[in-house]
């Protein structure tokens, strides 16, 4: 180490001390802000308005498809079952042709297909008579008016 280290280190001190403060001086109270400089103002509170409007517009786009996608699916899943009930009663009576049974296997899978008709209607009739449904399509694949 040198041996000048230790008085141009104190010198520094000293001369340090005497120059002006860094820290300013403190005042009679707290600062007023003006609220014109501090809050959003008119753009930002049409910007939030947007945000919220674009947010608002998403969720029901949401619904309504999450609506339609899970009418498409009780669809499918009656006239699935329909066929595979269809096909289980062929592959008894293999030997056995039948056709009233050709008849009433078409309308049992009709009135499967009725019912979850019925349900949805159901549904969309309840929402309706709370206020809360728009109006949708009967079926997932007719034009919208």
């Amino acid at each position: 180490m040198s041996p000048l280290l230790g008085p141009l280190t104190s010198a520094t001190v000293l001369l340090g001390g005497l120059g002006p403060n860094p820290v300013p001086a403190p005042t009679d109270g707290p600062r007023q802000l003006d609220p014109n400089t501090v809050t959003p103002g008119v753009l930002g509170f049409l910007a939030t308005a947007a945000v919220v409007f674009v947010s608002i517009l998403l969720i029901v786009n949401l619904v309504h498809r999450m609506r339609r996608i899970r009418h498409r699916g009780a669809v499918e899943e009656a006239a699935l079952a329909a066929r595979e009930e269809a096909l289980r009663e062929r592959s008894l009576d293999s030997s056995v042709v039948d056709h009233d049974d050709d008849e009433r296997r078409a309308a049992e899978a009709a009135s499967a297909h009725d019912v979850v008709q019925g349900e949805v209607r159901g549904e969309a009739r309840e929402a309706r008579a709370a206020g809360t449904h728009r109006h949708e399509p009967d079926s997932p694949d007719s034009p919208r008016t």
